[in-house]
């Protein structure tokens, strides 16, 4: 799973999940967006975490984003039914 949570004060949030998570948190650019990635555990060359039912995401801007306030965004990767059908992603949107 992958989350994304949206944050006004970056410092605020990355201090916060540090503290109470442990999260391993760094500051990237994806093109002219700014994102705190989050990890709670190491990650493979594709990118997904090295533990069974761990999760990492990202910590994002709350000006301009998609997601209410008091709501983060989790997506759960799943295969379909059928051999050798890709791996897809459904998006669900929660309160905290």
């Amino acid at each position: 799973m992958r989350f994304e949570i949206p944050a006004k004060n970056f410092e605020r949030a990355r201090h916060f999940y540090y503290q109470v998570f442990g999260w391993d948190i760094k500051q990237i650019f994806l093109g002219k967006n700014e994102y705190l990635n989050a990890r709670s555990v190491g990650v493979n060359e594709r990118g997904l975490p090295n533990e069974p039912g761990a999760i990492n995401g990202a910590i994002i801007k709350k000006q301009g984003c998609h997601i209410p306030d008091r709501y983060c965004q989790c997506y759960f990767p799943w295969r379909g039914i059928k051999k050798n059908e890709p791996l897809s992603t459904e998006s669900r949107t929660y309160l905290y």
